[in-house]
C-alpha cells in the first residue's frame, strides 16, 4: 500500500479513501494530508471522529479503496499501553539493537526518576512492567522507541500519547537531536499541547478539517 515519498514530504495522502475492511463502507473518505519532512505533528480534534484511524492509516493498517497514501521510510509507533519484556529496563530500551553507550545514556537522561528504581537501568521490569508505575512504564517505552529510531536510522515516529511528567518541548527537543529526521505526531483530543508543534492537522467529524504550519 505504501509507496517511497518524493518531493520533500514524510507522509502524503490525496484523495485517500480508506476502510478496516473493503467488506465494509469506508471510514476515510477523500482525504487529502501533505506532512513535509522533518516537521512535528499533532494531531487534534474531539472524540470519535476518526482520529486513531488516521494514524492508522499511516501504519499500513487500514485498506486504501482509492487514492494515493505514501509515507516515507519506516514507522515506530508508541501506543497507549505501554508492552514490555520481563528484562531489566537496560535490556528493553536496548532490545536486541547494537549497544550505544552515549546515545543510551542520552536517552535515560529523558527518564527523570530512572534513580529512584531500585536498581536504576539495571531493575527488572517484571511481567508487563509491573514493578514500574505508569508514567514510568511510557517514559520507559519512549526510551525503546528512540533507540530503535537511532539505531534504525527511521524517518518517521508515529506517537500516539504525551509523556507525564516529562517537558513535551524537552521531550521534541531531544528526539530532534537524537534523530534528525524524526517525525512526531501526537493523538490528543485538545489543543493544549499544540503550541509546541510546528504542524497541526484538526480532525473532525466532517473529516481533515486543516492542517497548517505553526511557529509557536
Amino acid at each position: 500500500m505504501f509507496l517511497f515519498v518524493k518531493d520533500g514530504y514524510a507522509v502524503l495522502i490525496e484523495n485517500g479513501t480508506l476502510t478496516w475492511s473493503l467488506d465494509e463502507p469506508p471510514l476515510l473518505m477523500d482525504l487529502h494530508l501533505r506532512v513535509p519532512v522533518g516537521k512535528l505533528v499533532a494531531v487534534v480534534g474531539q472524540v470519535g471522529p476518526g482520529k486513531f484511524s488516521l494514524l492508522s492509516a499511516f501504519l499500513g493498517d487500514m485498506e486504501k479503496v482509492s487514492g494515493l497514501v505514501n509515507v516515507m521510510g519506516e514507522v515506530a509507533y508508541v501506543p497507549q499501553e505501554a508492552w514490555f519484556r520481563n528484562a531489566t529496563v537496560k535490556d528493553n530500551v536496548i532490545f536486541g539493537k547494537t549497544y550505544n553507550d552515549s546515545f543510551y545514556k542520552a536517552i535515560l537522561s529523558l527518564v527523570q526518576d530512572l534513580p529512584i528504581l531500585p536498581a536504576s537501568d539495571m531493575t527488572e521490569t517484571g511481567e508487563k512492567g509491573i514493578h514500574l508505575s505508569g508514567g514510568q512504564k511510557q517514559r520507559v517505552e519512549w526510551s525503546v522507541y528512540l533507540y530503535f529510531l537511532k539505531s534504525m536510522s527511521l524517518s518517521l515516529s508515529l506517537v500516539t500519547i504525551l509523556l507525564h511528567g516529562i517537558s513535551l518541548a524537552l521531550i521534541i527537543n531531544s528526539n530532534i537531536a537524537l534523530s534528525k529526521w524524526a517525525e512526531m505526531a501526537s493523538l490528543n483530543h485538545t489543543m493544549d499541547t499544540s503550541q509546541r508543534n510546528s504542524y497541526i492537522a484538526a480532525y473532525s467529524a466532517l473529516g481533515l478539517s486543516y492542517g497548517e504550519l505553526h511557529e509557536g
